[in-house]
């Protein structure tokens, strides 16, 4: 019996657009070290796992896409980062003749700042690039259309913050964001159920920037206030931003718990999966 519960998602907003103080572009140095932290792993994946027969004789562009890119350099290095590393696996093979063209899409939410996007892609970049917006939970692409996908911080979270005094109880009660962080071995579980993919590696990410580039409350609250603010202003409205991120701030400050190292637990896997035939 088919079951009959609904796959719609509630409505997604993207971070701050544009390259103000409260944009992402300004406001994402954490998502740039595990951008980073990642280059290395990226690297031997491809070396190990690209298959490159795949394009000997063929016309056809390596098709990529990174899923949930947002706005900012970030994406750019990311992308950069598997194209020259695509381009060293055919040097290392002596194809350099062969190497093919590159295809990446840019994918985000229907409400993500794709102009400011478009505006700062680099001039001197290796690859024909092109805008998907939607959500990737939906079906984006046709079927074996893509021979790489690349997705970093775009599961986000979201932690619920009383705004006492600034909004009705009720609002505060009715504001229901998911926050889900999956054990390693319950998403090993359910990758393996789903049974689409292998996973060829799965470890944990060491972003060793992060306690710098977080090291105050206020560039915390910025962090968040670039991810998040879309969220908090489509159900409590945009008067109570400035105040409660003040707020939040002032909060951090006075507490010894956030800004110390030793109580973050918080880990980034790297997850590396092939689709299987």
């Amino acid at each position: 019996m088919e079951d009959k519960r609904t796959h719609e998602l509630p409505e997604l907003y993207a971070p701050n657009g544009g390259e103000g103080p409260y944009s992402y572009s300004q406001n994402s140095n954490y998502q740039r070290g595990v951008v980073e932290a990642a280059k290395e792993k990226i690297n031997e994946a491809i070396a190990n796992h690209f298959d490159i027969k795949t394009f000997c004789g063929s016309k056809n562009p390596v098709c990529m896409v990174d899923l949930g890119c947002s706005t900012g350099a970030n994406t750019f290095i990311t992308v950069q980062n598997i194209v020259e590393a695509i381009k060293l696996k055919y040097k290392s093979k002596g194809v350099n003749a062969q190497i093919p063209d590159f295809l990446v899409f840019f994918n985000d939410n229907v409400s993500h700042d794709f102009n400011t996007l478009f505006r700062s892609l680099p001039p001197n970049r290796q690859y024909f690039a092109a805008g998907v917006p939607g959500s990737f939970h939906d079906c984006l692409f046709p079927k074996e259309s893509l021979h790489l996908i690349h997705s970093s911080c775009a599961l986000n979270w979201l932690s619920n913050y009383r705004i006492k005094g600034l909004v009705e109880e009720a609002k505060v009660d009715s504001f229901n964001v998911p926050a889900y962080y999956i054990p390693r071995k319950k998403l090993m579980a359910l990758i393996e159920r789903n049974g689409n993919f292998s996973i060829k590696k799965m470890e944990v990410l060491n972003n060793q920037k992060k306690h710098h580039i977080l090291q105050s409350a206020s560039l915390r609250s910025l962090y968040l206030r670039a991810v998040l603010e879309g969220i908090i202003e489509k159900h409590f409205g945009n008067e109570i931003l400035d105040e409660l991120f003040n707020r939040f701030t002032h909060k951090v400050e006075g507490s010894s718990f956030f800004l110390n190292p030793e109580t973050d637990k918080l880990i980034i896997l790297f997850v590396l999966l092939e689709r299987n035939n």
